[in-house]
């Protein structure tokens, strides 16, 4: 690897953290009935449940499926 690719791997965000990615993924197959803006709304928004933290925030390995039926419940997806 380059010096210049090394310093942007370490100085960029982590964007397609795999379980962020897999709660997105899993509320975009879920949801497919909802418009794409409110699916969005519903995972970065916060959520009291959640601590006032938003799902993608909140979501761990062993969260995931709690975080997504949080998500899903105020999508009123069931």
């Amino acid at each position: 690897m380059t010096r210049t690719l090394e310093f942007i791997a370490d100085h960029l965000p982590k964007v397609l953290d795999p379980v962020k990615q897999r709660l997105t993924q899993i509320v975009l197959r879920g949801a497919s009935e909802v418009d794409a803006w409110t699916q969005y709304r519903a995972l970065a928004e916060p959520l009291e449940g959640l601590a006032g933290h938003s799902p993608v925030e909140a979501v761990t390995a062993d969260s995931i499926d709690a975080v997504a039926k949080a998500v899903f419940n105020v999508l009123g997806v069931h």
